[in-house]
């Protein structure tokens, strides 16, 4: 895989950091895929911390385990994920700095020491809400397991313009609109080609929208159409 200027930084940037038993930052996914074969190459023995069994973002470590937060934020009005994390960008703060983001009956989301002194200090509201921070014991959310809700669509083809568009009951047009203007999110790049053809544990967003897996192909009709099953992030 060819790399990006910015992977190949990113990338010399954890190998130094590792090898002088420093920490990572929070990796996403693709990131985490990018980094291993050259810490295998490398041979560098690391380790991986993840603050509950299923969570998303990860950080690599040797030795010295990383010193990582969990603020709950106290709103009186209804918070979503998406709004919770353009709040938290719009103080200009390095997304690797934040974690997982937990919408259940109550709001948190992990970060590491540097970004919660930031956010404590600068984050006051998240949309229109007067919101505040508060620590938690780093331990509270460490049995979490996310909610999920699953969907089957009636697709023509594994295309996912067309899958979208069916999803959003757009027009291609409309979802070609979407991808243009980097609105479209897959396996945490943005999408490029919106005739990909959706491969299973496929992610892929889509802004103001949700987040999507794609499980499987769980049955055809007798027109041949097919029947996706898709995993919806809460």
């Amino acid at each position: 895989m060819e790399l990006s200027k910015e992977d190949k930084m990113l990338i010399a940037r954890i190998l130094e950091d590792l090898k002088k038993d420093k920490p990572t930052f929070f990796l996403d996914p693709r990131e985490c895929k990018l980094l291993i074969p050259y810490l295998n190459k490398s041979n560098i023995l690391y380790q991986i911390y993840k603050p509950y069994n299923d969570a998303n973002k990860m950080i690599f470590y040797v030795n010295r385990e990383p010193n990582i937060i969990l603020l709950e934020i106290v709103s009186k009005g209804i918070l979503t994920h998406s709004k919770i994390l353009g709040s938290i960008l719009s103080e200009a703060i390095d997304v690797h700095l934040i974690g997982d983001i937990i919408v259940s009956d109550k709001y948190y989301f992990y970060t590491t020491l540097e970004g919660a002194r930031i956010l404590e200090y600068s984050l006051k509201k998240i949309g229109r809400e007067n919101i505040s921070l508060v620590r938690r014991n780093i331990s509270l959310l460490k049995d979490y397991e996310p909610n999920y809700d699953y969907l089957n669509l009636k697709v023509d083809s594994l295309r996912l313009d067309l899958v979208i568009s069916k999803l959003l009951s757009k027009s291609r047009s409309q979802v070609k609109e979407l991808i243009n203007n980097g609105e479209v999110i897959l396996n945490y790049e943005v999408l490029k080609n919106g005739s990909y053809g959706l491969k299973e544990n496929d992610v892929f967003s889509i802004r103001r929208h949700g987040k999507y897996k794609y499980l499987e192909i769980s049955n055809t009709t007798k027109r041949n159409s097919l029947i996706i099953k898709l995993q919806k992030y809460c």
